[in-house]
């Protein structure tokens, strides 16, 4: 059987199925059988004597024997950076995977999307310097101005600041070991001190101090120990009625403090998912109402009593500013004090944050440089 890998003796291309070439329109068998005839009719020549080496096949060998080469005549050096002459061609194609073509596949590149190839690190960089500079200042005036309405506020402590002054009622009673659930307008307080709600506190700041030593810093360790200070004090020091007056100081004060707190969520880590989700707006917005609703009222009660929220509530009967005058024996003016001192002390706290998170030394530099050129 003829191979089909062997030429057509006549147009030399290979052979395909069938009997007739496809090239030449020859058939195979009498291309083989003139090829066969052709060399024996070729004109004899004188031979040497001796055995005679085989005539050539009629087709040459598709599978040829491997040839010794002959080793070089001239062997020099090999340097390393002569192998740049052998290195790959650079694959500028689009991006494919290496289960595609197996071990041939060419190299997968990275996908470039529209963001990252439009992303300009320094222009987010300015804008995100730029919202550090006027987020705060701006939501603080804001929310001092939706004070003055009456409709805002009325809005801003029914959606915002409701919420964080009960709060704050709660976390200071938690600090005095009582049981306290935060409601809308109200928030019911056990009557005597538990352990257990001393230790549901006391485990998550040790474990909060647990996670900063292991972080190694020391801010967040600080933090801690004055808060695992602060609920030893209020628990084991402070009495019953001391205690009592300060979760229901702790209204307004949870205000003031808590907004402090949201506010200063703007200036988060960019790793982390305040920023990464956007929920550092948000508490900016209540942080920044729920403080100023407070502060601002507080404020103005230095010159005008009329100001404080004396009375009665029909869910919690007197107001917290008539529990402490009435019922602990404050005055008026200590009270006043009290809430004022602790309110510039959150704003001393947020303006130095601020300015430690806005401060750019380039400012300086080109603070000076404007003044060396006016003198």
């Amino acid at each position: 059987m003829t191979n089909s890998l062997c030429p057509n003796p006549r147009c030399r291309a290979l052979r395909v199925g069938g009997h007739v070439c496809p090239r030449c329109g020859v058939i195979y068998a009498k291309a083989e059988a003139r090829a066969v005839a052709q060399r024996q009719m070729a004109p004899s020549v004188d031979k040497p004597a001796g055995p005679q080496p085989p005539l050539p096949p009629a087709y040459p060998d598709p599978f040829p024997p491997p040839q010794a080469f002959p080793p070089p005549q001239n062997q020099g050096t090999f340097a390393p950076q002569d192998l740049d002459r052998f290195a790959p061609p650079p694959y500028y194609g689009p991006p494919a995977s290496p289960q595609d073509d197996g071990p041939f596949a060419p190299p997968a590149a990275f996908p470039v999307s529209d963001e990252a190839l439009f992303h300009d690190p320094g222009s987010e960089k300015a804008l995100e310097d730029t919202l550090r500079l006027i987020a705060i200042p701006a939501a603080l005036l804001g929310a001092w101005l939706l004070m003055h309405t009456s409709s805002g506020r009325s809005l801003g402590r029914i959606f915002f600041s409701m919420w964080v002054h009960e709060l704050g009622h709660s976390v200071a009673a938690w600090f005095c070991g009582f049981h306290a659930v935060p409601l809308p307008w109200f928030t019911p307080v056990a009557d005597n001190r538990s352990i257990i709600n001393t230790a549901m506190l006391a485990a998550p700041l040790v474990y909060f101090g647990h996670r900063a030593w292991n972080a190694k810093s020391r801010p967040l360790i600080a933090a801690a120990g004055a808060l695992l200070l602060l609920q030893l004090v209020c628990t084991f020091v402070l009495s019953i009625p001391s205690a009592r007056a300060f979760f229901i100081f702790g209204g307004d004060a949870g205000c003031l403090v808590f907004g402090t707190a949201l506010i200063l969520t703007f200036f988060a880590p960019a790793e982390s998912k305040l920023r990464r989700h956007h929920l550092r707006w948000g508490f900016l917005v209540i942080g920044a109402v729920s403080f100023m609703d407070v502060f601002e009222g507080w404020w103005a009660a230095r010159h005008d009593s009329d100001r404080i929220a004396y009375g009665t509530h029909e869910l919690a009967g007197l107001s917290d500013a008539s529990k402490l005058t009435e019922t602990f024996g404050w005055t008026e003016s200590q009270m006043v004090r009290a809430y004022v001192v602790l309110g510039v002390v959150c704003l001393l706290v947020m303006a130095a944050v601020y300015a430690r998170a806005v401060w750019k030394p380039e400012w300086l530099r080109s603070v000076r440089r404007a003044l060396g050129k006016g003198a």
